[in-house]
């Protein structure tokens, strides 16, 4: 029974987790696109960055968990 309910925990879990890569890849390229607009000013140079950088960082850690050990 324990290793029923765990295992159904674990589902969620990865949906979650899958859910929430998403979404940050989609915020992520949102702030890039419509960047592009003001990129003119101090705002949008420092946002254009910040995605970049959070895009590399989702990148980065996904890819480390792919490759990490497997429990």
């Amino acid at each position: 029974m324990f290793e029923k309910q765990l295992e159904q925990e674990l589902k969620r879990y990865k949906k979650a987790e899958l859910a929430i890569f998403f979404i940050d890849v989609l915020i992520s390229l949102i702030i890039i696109l419509f960047s592009q607009k003001i990129i003119q000013t101090a705002f949008g140079q420092a946002s254009l960055w910040m995605a970049i950088t959070l895009l590399g960082i989702i990148i980065i850690l996904r890819t480390f968990k792919m490759l990490g050990p497997k429990n």
